[in-house]
């Protein structure tokens, strides 16, 4: 990566507010949290990757928790 502060900038401002964003994110309905795009899903049950997920347990690892 060419320019990693913002990169580290990102996962400070995360680190430093986890709790706050976490509380507010559960705080929301799936529909509200993607409503942007919740109508490209297919109408018939089907598999998804949770990308976030993914990206969460990076982040924990990362930081040691």
């Amino acid at each position: 990566m060419a320019n990693s502060k913002p990169f580290m900038t990102s996962i400070q401002f995360y680190e430093d507010h986890a709790n706050r964003l976490s509380e507010h994110y559960q705080s929301l309905s799936f529909e509200d949290v993607h409503a942007e795009w919740l109508h490209q899903l297919p109408e018939q049950a089907g598999l998804a990757l949770d990308v976030g997920a993914a990206m969460l347990k990076l982040l924990q690892s990362a930081v040691g928790r």
